[in-house]
């Protein structure tokens, strides 16, 4: 019988075994290969490690544009009541978009800057009255002194079939009711502070079972949007008229 050492086959089966991968080497007692660290196996660490990193990196930029868009909700909270409050923002209703009343203007929507206002007049069935009231003004500014030369409302683009005539102090004025602007228009007022005051404007119509509602935009709170131009068309305050009387205070 010859020796393993004399054996070639049996030397061959001995370097063989010596080539064979460290996990062929290494078994269990059932006889089972005994995993060990490989590359692949680091490099299964490193992909599985990855995904655990990534969402750190996404939830930083996440949360950073996050606190933007709280930021730019706040400011928008903050700018918008202000505006409205001082007459000087409007958000057209229907369309895209939003856009300053009046539109396509360069002039001053503040009404503080002026003397001029429009409040509730009278209300009626195809008839609705606005009149012109005035308030104090710091004469510092360049509007408080100036003329009243055109009237305009914002309105329903629905309506413009609905309006038939416009009324100054009883006597019938030419109107615009442009579609695209959403605006009632009329010029020629051709008032000053000596004479402005309880000049009545009154817009008629027919088919409207509630003006102020299928009139204006803000209707259904009862006002109607309005602004009021001097000659030069710079000043152009902006304001609510309240259509319907506040309710009354609640008792003790």
């Amino acid at each position: 019988q010859l020796s393993s050492a004399g054996n070639p086959l049996a030397t061959g089966d001995r370097r063989a075994e010596s080539l064979q991968h460290p996990s062929q080497k290494h078994t269990t007692p059932s006889g089972l290969p005994q995993p060990v660290a490989t590359g692949c196996n680091l490099k299964l660490h490193l992909s599985n490690s990855q995904p655990r990193r990534a969402p750190a990196r996404l939830s930083s930029r996440a949360t950073m544009a996050l606190k933007c868009w709280a930021l730019a909700m706040l400011a928008i909270m903050l700018a918008v009541p202000l505006a409205n409050a001082q007459g000087t923002v409007v958000t057209l209703t229907g369309g895209s978009g939003s856009t300053l009343f009046p539109p396509g203007c360069r002039c001053d929507r503040d009404t503080s800057h002026s003397p001029y206002r429009l409040v509730y007049d009278s209300l009626v069935p195809n008839q609705l009255c606005l009149r012109v009231a005035l308030a104090q003004c710091d004469e510092r500014f360049y509007c408080c002194s100036q003329d009243l030369y055109k009237f305009e409302m914002d309105v329903l683009v629905s309506a413009k079939n609905n309006v038939k005539s416009v009324t100054v102090d009883g006597v019938k004025k030419s109107f615009e009711f442009n579609a695209k602007n959403r605006v009632l228009r009329v010029t020629g007022l051709n008032k000053d502070l000596s004479d402005a005051e309880g000049t009545l404007i009154c817009i008629h119509t027919v088919g409207l079972t509630n003006i102020v509602e299928q009139l204006c935009p803000e209707g259904a709170t009862g006002t109607c949007r309005w602004a009021l131009f001097n000659s030069e068309k710079d000043c152009c305050p902006v304001g609510l008229a309240g259509l319907f009387p506040p309710p009354p205070s609640p008792r003790p």
